[in-house]
């Protein structure tokens, strides 16, 4: 189980700026601004849990507890997804209240959320930086070890789902196994959050064979349509890499 840790959904949240930033912190977490300024400005801070381009992500201490500092700085995405987020609102502001609600109707296999500022433009959220729970656990390591637990990462999705909220990118990198329980993390499931349900429940049975429950015939009707999309997108994304692999190698030449 996480550190104990203040509860509470929107009316929990206060609000401020920072520079160019949207800040929102959840009342009674610690000040974890001083740690986004560092971090911003490109200082080492805490230890490191991954570096990419465009992301970083550590591991901070606050008031005697860990907690998870992440940077992202987000790309243009396709003109559905920015009228989608011009529309709806920058995504982390939106998530927030949710996860904080979650959290305190009893869901603990999420990271709560305790800080979020967000550089917006035109609407569009160009970079943002929040501060989640640190969740004990060690991430499966294949498609193979989430078939193995497909019971409990078939709970911890429906459990999920009860409270609103989806993964959005339903990879089994981003479940952790503690004991016998099943966590997630790294919740990216940016548009339309009933679309990004059913795209979970797609995901999840074409890629690891397990079938979740998706309600009544509306949402059954919504599952059939957006699985055979997906079924569409992942054959023409195998057509296109075989494409690739025979532009550069021949059609009778050898394959990586």
């Amino acid at each position: 189980m996480p550190d104990e840790a203040p509860r509470g959904g929107q009316s929990a949240i206060e609000t401020s700026s920072w520079g160019d930033f949207r800040v929102r912190r959840r009342r009674g977490s610690p000040d974890f601004l001083p740690f986004a300024e560092r971090l911003s400005a490109g200082e080492e801070v805490g230890d490191v849990l991954a570096d990419h381009p465009g992301r970083k992500v550590r591991l901070i201490e606050a008031d005697g507890r860990r907690y998870v500092l992440k940077w992202d700085r987000t790309p243009p995405g396709r003109w559905e997804k920015r009228l989608g987020e011009a529309v709806r609102g920058p995504y982390y502001s939106r998530l927030m209240p949710m996860v904080n609600r979650a959290v305190e109707n009893g869901l603990d296999i999420i990271q709560n959320i305790h800080f979020v500022a967000e550089r917006v433009e035109n609407g569009l959220c160009r970079e943002a930086i929040l501060v989640l729970d640190y969740l004990p656990g060690t991430p499966l390591a294949s498609r193979a070890e989430c078939g193995a637990h497909a019971g409990a990462v078939a709970e911890a999705l429906t459990r999920l789902h009860g409270h609103g909220l989806a993964m959005g990118d339903l990879n089994y990198r981003n479940f952790l196994l503690d004991g016998d329980a099943i966590r997630i993390i790294d919740l990216s499931a940016r548009g339309c959050f009933l679309l990004a349900r059913a795209k979970d429940r797609s995901r999840a049975r074409m890629m690891y064979k397990i079938r979740l429950a998706g309600g009544g015939p509306a949402a059954r009707m919504l599952d059939l349509g957006v699985h055979m999309q997906q079924t569409a997108f992942y054959l023409l994304r195998r057509v296109r890499d075989r494409n690739k692999v025979n532009m550069l190698y021949g059609r009778k030449g050898p394959r990586p």
